[in-house]
């Protein structure tokens, strides 16, 4: 669940999801399907060795607390946040409608050693399950 903190942010908070998505390319993709084809042989070296792992690695970076850190200078509807978690990772997430005025998050990517810049806009307000 994404706590919004943020004035500048106008977007409701939500649930997280991590569906089993597709991969259609190169960075182009989401979910599951996507983080494997895209990050397959580095997920082995980080210990999530086979696709079954994928959401293991994403709910390590996505923990109660974490920073949500907006990288668009102008925070607009429906933009992609960051969810940033140090030095686990990154997922990027995107936002779909839920009904007449909620939303929930996707988990577009993820993906370690990266350092988001931007603000701070939410938190992660709960751990995801598995």
């Amino acid at each position: 669940m994404v706590d919004v903190t943020s004035q500048q942010f106008t977007q409701s908070g939500g649930a997280i999801y991590l569906r089993a998505g597709k991969h259609i390319g190169p960075h182009k993709g989401f979910g599951i399907r996507h983080i494997w084809m895209e990050r397959g042989l580095d997920l082995i070296k980080w210990g999530y060795p086979t696709f079954e792992d994928v959401p293991r690695f994403v709910a390590d970076i996505i923990v109660h607390g974490t920073d949500v850190v907006c990288e668009f200078d102008k925070m607009g509807d429906y933009q992609r946040v960051i969810v940033l978690r140090g030095r686990k990772g990154a997922a990027v997430l995107a936002p779909w409608p839920k009904g007449e005025s909620g939303l929930y998050y996707s988990v577009v990517t993820a993906y370690r050693n990266r350092a988001p810049n931007g603000k701070a806009v939410a938190k992660v307000k709960a751990m995801i399950k598995l």
